[in-house]
């Protein structure tokens, strides 16, 4: 800043003392003219040479670095807010096809085919798609060769903390959900994403969609800046946008420019503090808090109408339809939150609920198993007529109270202690 007013100082100074030499009419105004064109080079170099050296120096101090950061973060949350005003779910008035029912000749059944596979197609967007795993397994490589990233990623460890999984289902032949879950210190992440299968490129949105809200949530954590880690709506807003604008960058590459021409999605984000979650979404699914005594929904899918439930209201691709909805939720100990795609939602009752949080505790709070068995059962239920009731992928991911597992686990030690001092 101080180099800019040094330049803009000296440029006014030029300009004053070619006024005043015109204004005396000096013999010689050619002599004027050099000297100021002289000067303006002179000045134009010295400045372009200071931003480069600028560019070049390393960051020595990183917490001058962190600080910046910072600051462009309250910048892009005021964008954000700007966006998320402008684009409203109630103003989006264009209505897309989340999916198209398939035939029931279609059914495929290979039980091995479970997440998306890595197939190399250099004719769509998206080079190839990185199973879910090896994705995480690539964030936490890069968080920890990073010097800037102070809070580092981790795969779920232990009990009552999360899980998720995606099956094809029995109807579909490819899978176009996408879902990743960490954790970063004590803050729990959980990404679901379902690719709109009326249009191409589904999977390869639902896999842009989360990788790329991942690695902003990574980033925006990573900093260690106490405002981000007390206000995870930001973080989520943040990611959505992110999330956004690199999925449409992706797509007008191939000359996708239109939400007809395909790589369009639904994506939620839901993020876990000891005090609350954040949820932002965009597009149908669901998202539902679990305890003992009731069962409180707190994401409402974004649907064109009840009746067309495979329209959409809003969803992510080369242009967004719609906007996002960003809240949050107090938080109480042993809850479980639980979200979804509609080829979960939109199919099952209120007595289900329920008993996944009965199957919570009949797993003894391991999530991953129960999000996975939860999903091969429904994908084995069947019509009276014959076929399968869930016709969609299905994709199910559970948050539950790390503290809970901590203490179960202390419990189990003493318990093991006691019976070996047992005679």
């Amino acid at each position: 800043m101080q180099t800019k007013r040094i330049a803009k100082t000296f440029f006014l100074l030029l300009l004053l003392l070619l006024i005043f030499c015109c204004a005396l009419k000096v013999k010689n105004p050619s002599f004027w003219y050099t000297v100021y064109g002289i000067s303006f080079i002179f000045l134009a170099t010295f400045y372009l040479i200071f931003r480069l050296y600028k560019r070049r120096k390393p960051r020595a101090d990183r917490d001058k670095y962190l600080e910046s950061q910072w600051y462009q973060h309250e910048a892009r949350l005021q964008k954000i807010e700007l966006w998320i005003a402008r684009s409203m779910p109630d103003k989006g008035k264009e209505v897309l096809p989340a999916s198209v029912p398939q035939a029931e000749s279609s059914v495929f059944t290979n039980e091995d085919e479970e997440i998306p596979q890595g197939e190399k197609n250099m004719r769509r967007p998206g080079n190839y798609i990185i199973p879910p795993r090896e994705m995480l397994l690539r964030f936490i490589q890069d968080a920890q060769a990073s010097p800037y990233i102070r809070l580092k990623p981790q795969i779920p460890k232990g009990r009552w903390n999360l899980g998720c999984a995606s099956i094809k289902g029995n109807v579909r032949a490819t899978n176009q959900d996408y879902s990743l879950c960490f954790e970063i210190e004590d803050i729990q992440v959980l990404l679901i994403a379902d690719g709109c299968g009326g249009f191409p490129y589904g999977d390869v949105a639902s896999y842009l969609a989360c990788r790329n809200a991942a690695k902003s949530i990574i980033q925006t954590y990573g900093s260690g800046i106490p405002e981000l880690q007390e206000n995870p709506a930001l973080v989520a807003a943040i990611a959505m946008r992110d999330a956004y604008q690199n999925m449409a960058q992706e797509a007008r590459k191939f000359n996708l420019r239109a939400p007809q021409d395909g790589c369009c999605t639904t994506l939620i984000i839901l993020i876990g503090t000891p005090e609350q979650y954040a949820c932002a979404h965009i597009g149908d699914g669901g998202g539902i808090i679990l305890s003992e005594s009731q069962s409180i929904p707190f994401l409402q899918p974004q649907k064109a109408s009840k009746e067309a439930s495979n329209f959409l209201a809003a969803c992510l691709g080369p242009v967004m339809v719609g906007g996002p909805i960003i809240k949050t939720i107090p938080r109480k100990p042993g809850e479980i939150a639980m979200i979804g795609t509609d080829g979960v939602f939109d199919f099952v009752e209120d007595d289900f609920f329920p008993r996944v949080f009965q199957g919570c505790h009949s797993y003894q709070g391991d999530f991953q198993r129960v999000s996975y068995q939860v999903l091969k059962d429904l994908s084995m239920i069947q019509e009276e007529g014959g076929g399968y009731f869930h016709d969609d992928n299905m994709t199910l991911g559970l948050m539950g109270d790390k503290e809970r597992g901590k203490n179960a686990g202390r419990q189990e030690e003493i318990v093991s202690k006691v019976e070996e001092e047992r005679p």
